[in-house]
């Protein structure tokens, strides 16, 4: 009797056992009755194995119990825990009745994984519930998987570089086999967040096969909690404040801080052995500060911001055993997260004044149906269907500022706050993004079929197809408030002008006309209100061809395909034609094989092409350019009151706007150039993808250890750049120099000269999206595990990576620059932002003995690169706001802060110079449990996040000309606090 275990990497059932029969001559056995017994459900599921002596049987995760019966044959006992994902191969040997009456094998299942070459690697239950998390996301376990590559993880698995979301069309996420991964918006929604105690484990899976898609990176494979025999309950409180807490390591002080969180759980049986139900309910109270930390002339508008997130989780599951080939899976949950300063809008930093601050209200709720059947001994088939949303509502902290000078304004909401004010470095006021109301609706329906046969060996084949009808929904105007732009950086005497800076009705903009000009006022005018459909779908085929003993081959092709991507029946000339085509020809072959050399022994490798799923925002922004109108309006007059009054008069209406664009009356002059405030679709546009490669080994140590090493290659091809020249979001209406590479100076002159210097001379500034990013990581991820055995269990990870990537290309209207460009408009290919040379983690889980528990994880990350930028237009692109230019001024470039470097005989600065300092963290949880009447306990914990209270940071100011420059700001993770202690229970009973 012999055991493979194995990764079945696939949204289907939670594991799946299969293998065959034979005797003791090794002829094959038909008719064998197979049976498997979930331990804690009693839930059973049978299969007769076919002519060949093969079976295949669907199981659910954690321990389960086999047996094999035939008239005449001993019976044969087997007991496998699975995790979920996993496949075991269990092959069976049965001898006649009268040499034994019942064969039963004992020992550990095989860790290595000898028929599949897919990566990543799983978090077991105990992992799951016994580690010390900060927070208690159990998304932050992530970190601790093989090739994870995050030095945090907030709301995507990829964590950010310093306040920017990354990973995006990188991942996906999947509970209980149903995508729920928040596709719209980057980060401002966040993902979907569920209560730890509501989830039972997951594994994190890169280089998947076909049966998975739409990630040019990883799938994140989670299984909800379920209910057993057993009637079974939870009562928990996690409690963190102040009085535990070390000094800030920015304020140098102990900020005001306390936590709450209270959860519960139950769970049991409605039938024994047939039906199962189990609930949570979690509630998280947590007062935040937010520190503001500008240097200058604008420290004096520095403060702390408090207030208190709170947060609700609910889950609740069903089971039902059909029958012996039957189950269905129910599923809900929803999820509210109140954000009393969203860090994703308005930052507390050192470039925004605590004005730019934004409130956010986050939810999301999933319904999810399964139902897997056993069709034939050789044959199972799974159908799920599932309704997945999520929508946020983001507005200023501010007062409104109403009935003011804010004659400009869009018609006014709630919490629509004031206009931005833009200086070189610093802004003051409403981010440019808010308010905004934005949501996401995704229905989903999903079928597997798998089948097993034998032809020049055994193939495990699984093919099927999903569909997914998606709605984005906005209620949003970009730049809805205006921004006011100023060049350079504020006066000395700026705050004069601002007596109170959380109150714009104390604002003199007048006054600070009269010390520095402002340039131009942005501003849009239309319908608010989009609504963007889609509509997606795949089909795969994924054989498993054993085409020996030793060789596994793993050979998978999948197609994805999807309608009203880029917004594809809007039209915008001359950039965007209508009814565009949609993506539907993106084929991805998966190539991967197992060489098993011995029984301890895999040598794993592979490759395949990856295609992303592309967010949302190249829709939404499409639409917006199309029915709302932004008016750039310069002040050329250098008037007093442009800042309050920058239309010389009322708001013009979208009517009035639209006649008086040059584009409109095709003319140039006594009109108005038409500028757009988002970055419309490139008609050029792709779905990203990526090539992903892998050579490496497992080895099995002893019963319980096994290492890994893998060489892995990810080249992301096709990526999408949001409306870039260069490293900045900015303006592709420009016109290059082939003598120089460099481009005119854009300019909104209504000239024979200022039209020389726009690709579009009826246009002013222009932004577009275009899908030539492209990025190459290379890594050896290394592994070592220890499963739970003699009271311990253990994991670490190490990688040597690189990870290098292209600035966008430089633009001219929708086409590329044909020539050679500086250096900071495109092209160069360098070491990319949130590179990092080294990276390893341990983890580990100790039963002590007399009722203790002792667990805790450490984390290194070496230095991390960011970008630099000079936060100046110097190359006079057309948008003065933006802040990633790299070119500096002449001043600047002589007399620059400490350790800047410079590309030779320029003033433009290297790319990604600048690297943060290593990350330590080290973790610990002590636990001790107090057994009660009957099967009734307490635990009670002690947690120390950050135990030797390092100084990790996880953003820095890189603005060369920011006085700050070089100084960490503040992230809000739990992953840069200083050393904190929490204490805990959880009743048992």
């Amino acid at each position: 009797m012999s055991a493979i275990l194995a990764p079945d990497v696939g949204h289907a059932q939670e594991a799946t056992i299969l293998g065959a029969v034979t005797d003791g001559t090794g002829g094959v056995l038909p008719g064998v009755t197979i049976t498997v017994i979930h331990e804690a459900s009693g839930n059973t599921f049978t299969a007769v194995t076919n002519d060949r002596g093969e079976y295949r049987i669907p199981v659910r995760t954690g321990p389960n119990k086999i047996t094999a019966e035939l008239s005449g044959f001993g019976t044969a006992n087997r007991t496998l825990d699975l995790l979920v994902g996993q496949q075991a191969v269990l092959n069976l040997q049965m001898t006649p009745a009268g040499v034994a009456e019942t064969v039963t094998v004992t020992g550990e299942s095989p860790l290595i994984d000898v028929i599949q070459s897919k990566l990543g690697g799983n978090i077991d239950p105990k992992q799951m519930s016994e580690l010390p998390v900060q927070g208690r996301n159990f998304i932050d376990l992530t970190m601790l998987a093989p090739g994870a590559r995050a030095n945090m993880v907030g709301d995507t698995p990829f964590g950010q570089v310093g306040t920017t979301q990354v990973g995006f069309g990188s991942f996906q996420l999947n509970v209980d086999g149903q995508q729920i991964t928040q596709n719209c918006c980057a980060g401002a929604g966040g993902q979907p967040r569920f209560s730890r105690d509501a989830i039972a484990e997951f594994q994190f899976s890169g280089r998947f096969d076909a049966t998975q898609g739409r990630s040019a990176g990883v799938q994140i494979n989670v299984i909800s909690k379920s209910g057993t025999n057993g009637h079974a309950g939870t009562f928990s409180g996690f409690f963190r404040d102040d009085s535990m807490i070390a000094k800030d390591f920015l304020a140098r002080a102990v900020l005001p801080y306390s936590n709450q969180q209270l959860a519960g759980t139950y769970g049991g049986p409605l039938v024994k052995d047939k039906a199962h139900y189990f609930a949570n309910y979690e509630y998280e109270r947590e007062p935040n500060t937010f520190i503001y930390q500008s240097t200058g002339p604008t420290a004096a508008f520095n403060r702390n911001l408090s207030g208190t997130r709170k947060e609700r989780k609910g889950d609740a599951r069903l089971d039902f055993q059909l029958s012996s080939g039957a189950h269905l899976m129910l599923r809900g949950n929803n999820w509210h997260n109140g954000l009393p300063y969203d860090q994703n809008f308005g930052a507390a930093s050192a470039i925004n004044a605590p004005s730019a601050a934004t409130q956010t209200d986050r939810y999301s709720d999933q319904v999810n149906a399964s139902l897997t059947k056993v069709l034939t001994a050789r044959a199972v088939n799974e159908v799920k269907i599932g309704h997945s949303g999520q929508h946020w509502a983001s507005r200023s902290v501010i007062p409104d500022w109403v009935g003011g000078p804010n004659t400009f304004a869009a018609p006014r909401v709630p919490g629509s706050g004031v206009p931005n004010i833009s200086f070189s470095g610093y802004s003051i006021g409403t981010p440019t993004n808010i308010p905004q109301r934005i949501g996401q609706d995704v229905y989903s329906v999903r079928d597997d079929f798998t089948y097993l046969y034998e032809e020049r060996g055994r193939h495990d084949l699984k093919t099927g197809g999903e569909y997914q009808n998606y709605l984005v929904w906005h209620d949003w105007c970009n730049v809805f408030n205006g921004q006011i732009s100023y060049s350079g950086t504020p006066p000395s005497n700026i705050a004069s002008f601002f007596p109170d800076p959380m109150n714009p009705a104390t604002w003199d903009l007048v006054g600070l006309s009269s010390v520095v000009a402002p340039t131009q006022y942005a501003g849009v005018i239309g319908d608010c209100r989009m609504r963007s459909p889609r509509n997606i779908g795949g089909a795969w085929v994924q054989d498993d061809w054993q085409v020996s003993q030793r060789l596994t081959a793993n050979l998978g092709l999948r197609w994805d395909g999807e309608t009203g991507t880029w917004a594809n029946e809007i039209g915008i000339p001359p950039f965007l034609a209508p009814n565009r085509p949609n993506p539907l020809n993106n084929w991805g072959p998966r190539l991967g094989g197992a060489f098993k050399l011995n029984d301890r022994t895999v040598i794993r490798g592979g490759w395949g092409i990856y295609y992303s799923e592309i967010i949302n925002q190249t829709a939404h922004n499409t639409r917006i350019d199309n029915q709302q109108l932004r008016i750039n309006t310069q002040n050329t007059a250098r008037r007093p009151d442009f800042a309050i009054n920058p239309y010389n008069g009322p708001t013009p209406s979208f009517d009035q706007a639209l006649a008086s664009f040059c584009s409109t009356q095709n003319v140039l002059s006594n009109c108005v150039l038409r500028s757009f405030s988002s970055s419309m679709v490139s008609p050029y546009q792709r779905i990203p993808y990526s090539y992903q490669a892998s050579i490496g080994f497992q080895r099995q140590i002893q019963d319980s250890m096994m290492a890994e090493m893998n060489f892995v290659w990810t080249g992301l091809r096709h990526d999408r750049l949001a409306g870039r020249v260069g490293e900045t979001s900015a303006n592709t209406n420009l016109v290059f120099d082939p003598l120089t590479g460099v481009n005119l100076p854009f300019s909104n002159a209504l000239t024979p000269a200022g039209a020389a210097t726009r690709a579009y001379p009826q246009f002013g500034v222009v932004p577009i999206d275009w899908s030539n990013g492209r990025s190459d990581a290379r890594a050896l991820d290394t592994s070592f595990s220890k499963r739970f055995s003699n009271q311990w269990q253990a994991q670490a990870t190490y990688s040597l990576s690189y990870l290098y990537d292209a600035q966008a290309a430089a633009m001219s209207g929708p086409d590329e620059v044909p020539f050679k460009v500086a250096n900071d408009l495109g092209y160069q290919y360098t070491l990319a932002a949130s590179d990092q040379r080294h990276r390893a983690t341990f983890n580990g889980i100790w039963q002590m003995g007399y009722g203790f528990q002792l667990s805790g994880l450490y984390f290194f990350g070496s230095g991390q690169r960011f970008p630099v930028t000079c936060g100046a237009d110097n190359r006079n692109i057309g948008v003065p706001s933006s802040t990633g230019y790299r070119l500096c001024s002449a001043a600047v470039a002589a007399n620059p802060p400490a350790g800047v470097q410079f590309e030779p005989g320029t003033a433009i600065l290297v790319r990604n110079q600048f690297v943060g300092l290593p990350i330590h963290r080290v973790d610990v949880r002590l636990m001790r449990q107090f057994r009660l009447l009957g099967s009734a306990r307490v635990d009670t914990t002690l947690e120390v996040f950050n135990l030797f209270n390092h100084e990790n940071f996880g953003n820095y100011t890189t603005i060369v000309t920011n006085p700050r420059y070089g100084q960490p700001s503040q992230v809000a993770n739990v992953v840069y606090n200083p050393r904190t202690v929490q204490l805990g229970f959880r009743f048992a009973f």
